[in-house]
């Protein structure tokens, strides 16, 4: 739909459930076939995105980039406070894709070395990419031709080199949204399985041979379903409140950790300021964002809930069968 823009209008929800169950098809028989699509579809996807950055830095001159001619009349006075913080929200989402890597530590190669490099090599990709992309998206066209649209990246290539390089960053960005399916179909089950394992989820839901084939099934349902009951805007903010109490959550454990074993604090560089700046901060993002979008911070709020209460049944023996 997005590739052929004016083509497919109301088809959006069944394209995008027919790529969740193309992804879980690919992950769901063998893990060898799911890494190979994911590989080669992720390495294609990089390729191409530094096609277009390079194309566009070689192109730039002050003249042809209209947005940068009007940066200095653009007035920020007016953006909310609250309306920053929504928008933080969406961009820490988007920032979230390179910590998969520690979802499947168990399975990784010398998990002690390859892991943490995973982590900080694909968050510098990840901010390198995300800015240069950014920059290029806001400066290139003219700003009154992005404002409330949705497909801004196709209309800043368009911009810069007409039809063509227009329907190729259309093309780069449906393989993005692809890889970004299929990294979470292959990853996120992986995580329900290793919990069945430890007898925190259901039973059903463990390895059955090398790929957990109802997890993904189960979480391809599951995703299908939010596909068709809201919006994309209510998802991407659900997400990212989700993802942000998750986080917050997820490093608070720190003060824990060092609480019941005082000598992992070495191994923490900036402990306990970095973790403590981070949890306000990310709190304090979340609250002025909820100001905006309330119901996606119920839903949020109700599904982390709801995971804590099935963690406490299952950790007090209840039968993961």
């Amino acid at each position: 739909v997005y590739l052929l823009p004016g083509k497919g209008q109301g088809m959006e929800n069944l394209v995008a459930s027919s790529v969740i169950v193309i992804a879980a098809a690919a992950h769901g028989l063998r893990i060898y076939h799911g890494v190979i699509l994911q590989n080669l579809s992720v390495a294609l996807k990089l390729l191409l995105i530094m096609i277009f950055i390079i194309y566009a830095l070689v192109t730039a001159t002050a003249d042809s980039w209209q947005g940068m001619q009007a940066a200095d009349q653009i007035d920020v006075a007016g953006v909310s406070i609250f309306t920053f913080s929504m928008t933080l929200m969406w961009i820490s989402f988007s920032y979230a894709g390179f910590n998969a890597a520690i979802y499947i530590a168990s399975e990784a190669h010398q998990p002690r070395r390859n892991v943490p490099r995973a982590l900080v090599l694909g968050t510098l990709l990840t901010m390198f990419l995300y800015i240069i992309l950014n920059a290029i998206f806001v400066l290139a066209p003219a700003p009154e031709l992005i404002v409330y649209k949705q497909d801004i990246a196709a209309i800043a290539a368009q911009s810069m080199g007409g039809d063509r390089l227009s329907g190729f960053v259309r093309i780069i960005i449906c393989i993005a949204l692809f890889t970004s399916v299929s990294s979470m179909v292959m990853l996120g089950p992986r995580v329900y399985a290793k919990m069945a394992d430890d007898g925190l989820m259901p039973g059903v839901m463990k390895f059955n041979g090398d790929a957990p084939s109802m997890a993904i099934f189960i979480q391809a349902l599951l995703a299908i379903l939010v596909v068709w009951i809201s919006t994309l805007r209510e998802l991407l903010s659900y997400l990212g409140f989700t993802l942000a109490l998750s986080t917050v959550i997820t490093v608070s454990s720190l003060f824990v950790v060092v609480r019941r074993q005082p000598e992992q604090k070495s191994d923490l560089p900036g402990y306990p300021w970095a973790p403590a700046l981070f949890i306000i901060f990310t709190l304090t993002f979340a609250g002025l964002a909820a100001k905006r979008q309330p119901w996606e911070m119920v839903a949020a709020v109700v599904t982390i809930l709801s995971g804590a209460l099935a963690y406490y049944w299952f950790s007090r023996g209840g039968d993961p069968d």
